[in-house]
């Protein structure tokens, strides 16, 4: 989309272009929950869910020199709800939560918030940010923030099933 007054943003002209930067890869698959979080140099992080049956995975792509990479999948296992933030000259962290089922994939056991940093162009390895995961032990609804020295903050809502106090952390 380019800013009020023309020239610089994403896109062109006057209006808006739409370019398709994720796709849906088997008829039974399903797109949602779409972040994108944009820099001061135009580099771009969006994030966004895909759902299957049976399992869930969180996807990322990056617009960095007005050049789009290939979409790829940061976890693969039962995650859900991405969330992404990017400080002015394009370095950014995706967050997500990871869901363990049962051995029947059919109750969830515990949740845990894992994010993955963008940093000079190069994606490192996600990490669990979360509390060591126990019995019954959720933490899910992440958000995340960074600021113009690079510095992340997240947060999340975390229980255990056992105590009905939800906390913020």
């Amino acid at each position: 989309i380019t800013p009020p007054g023309g020239g610089g943003g994403i896109g062109s002209g006057s209006g808006a272009v739409a370019i398709r930067i994720g796709f849906q890869r088997s008829p039974d698959h399903t797109l949602s929950a779409p972040r994108i979080a944009l820099s001061d140099n135009n580099t771009a992080l969006v994030a966004w869910q895909e759902d299957f049956p049976n399992d869930s995975s969180v996807w990322i792509n990056v617009l960095s020199n007005n050049r789009w990479d290939t979409a790829m999948a940061i976890d693969t296992q039962d995650s859900i709800d991405p969330q992404v933030a990017v400080d002015p000259i394009g370095n950014g962290v995706v967050v997500w939560t990871r869901q363990t089922y049962d051995a029947n994939h059919s109750n969830i056991i515990d949740n845990t918030v894992w994010a993955q940093r963008y940093v000079n162009g190069a994606w490192q390895p996600a990490t669990r940010i979360s509390a060591a995961p126990a019995p019954d032990f959720f933490a899910f609804s992440p958000a995340v923030a960074i600021d113009v020295n690079g510095h992340i903050l997240a947060v999340w809502t975390q229980h255990a099933t056992a105590t009905p106090v939800h906390g913020i952390w």
